[in-house]
């Protein structure tokens, strides 16, 4: 054997013992992990993991506080009256809400009654009454109070008074 055989040959011993102990190094590693994955998962107790429990707390609290938002929409976002002028009318407020046109007593049994005017339809109305989806809660000599949507409205009577 000459001299650059037996340097190949040790080279080649040389490469594979640092590859063993390379493979062996890592073979070692690997196993530290799993054992110590295994006593993790062996003193695991199911059903106790404090962070998803807090997770799930949160979230169930935040769908519980959106649950309680009502939503209210002030204008009927299809009615026309809001773009065009239907039946050839103004296309003022006055027109698609309610408003006091009158407030007078009846002689006969002594309430107070009230004139509505909705969508340019007139309607008597006395306290307690609903009309445009809400109740007339109040009504005086000179305003109506009216309730829809948990939202209290006053009409005084005249349409001057109503207009935004």
């Amino acid at each position: 054997m000459n001299l650059r055989d037996k340097f190949l040959w040790n080279l080649g011993i040389i490469l594979s013992a640092v590859a063993l102990i390379w493979s062996s190094w890592n073979l070692f590693n690997k196993n530290n992990e799993s054992a110590d994955s295994l006593k993790k998962f062996e003193n695991e107790q199911v059903g106790t993991d404090n962070e998803l429990q807090k997770k799930v707390s949160q979230l169930e609290k935040i769908y519980v506080d959106r649950d309680a938002v009502k939503f209210i929409i002030a204008d009927n976002p299809v009615d026309l009256n809001r773009v065009i002028s239907i039946d050839g009318g103004s296309n003022s407020k006055r027109r698609k809400n309610l408003w006091c046109s009158g407030i007078y007593t009846s002689n006969k049994t002594g309430t107070i009654i009230a004139q509505m005017v909705l969508k340019d339809k007139t309607y008597n109305v006395i306290k307690g009454d609903s009309i445009g989806g809400g109740q007339i809660v109040d009504i005086t000599n000179t305003e109506v109070v009216f309730k829809k949507n948990e939202k209290v409205h006053t009409y005084k009577m005249g349409i001057d008074n109503n207009l935004e």
